[in-house]
């Protein structure tokens, strides 16, 4: 929650269960639900935003790509991606990490 006006929530996958009680899998989460609040990303990655039109930029000329939640550069530091951001992540704790999927919701959206 953000102020109680945008909460996020978002889905994780590894293969290690034991991955998930480390500080570094938890402040990843927390650090990609921050900048879901913040950017408001219109999908995941290319793959989810090929046959996808958001309402929010019809009649805008956009590159959808730049919209895609792992393409995006990383808030906290914009010289990565999110992707980049998972990838170092993943390394440091010898496991794969993927976003799953991940949902925003803000109590200004009508």
């Amino acid at each position: 929650m953000h102020h109680n006006q945008i909460a996020v929530l978002v889905e994780l996958e590894t293969q290690d269960i034991i991955t998930t009680r480390c500080s570094e899998f938890t402040d990843l989460a927390t650090d990609i639900a921050m900048h879901i609040a913040a950017t408001n990303p219109a999908g995941l990655d290319n793959n989810a935003m090929e046959n996808v039109i958001p309402l929010k930029f019809q009649g805008r000329d956009i590159d959808l790509a730049e919209e895609a939640l792992l393409n995006q550069a990383w808030i906290k530091d914009p010289s990565i991606s999110v992707r980049e951001l998972i990838e170092n992540v993943s390394k440091k704790l010898e496991t794969s990490i993927r976003v799953a999927r991940f949902c925003r919701f803000d109590v200004n959206d009508t």
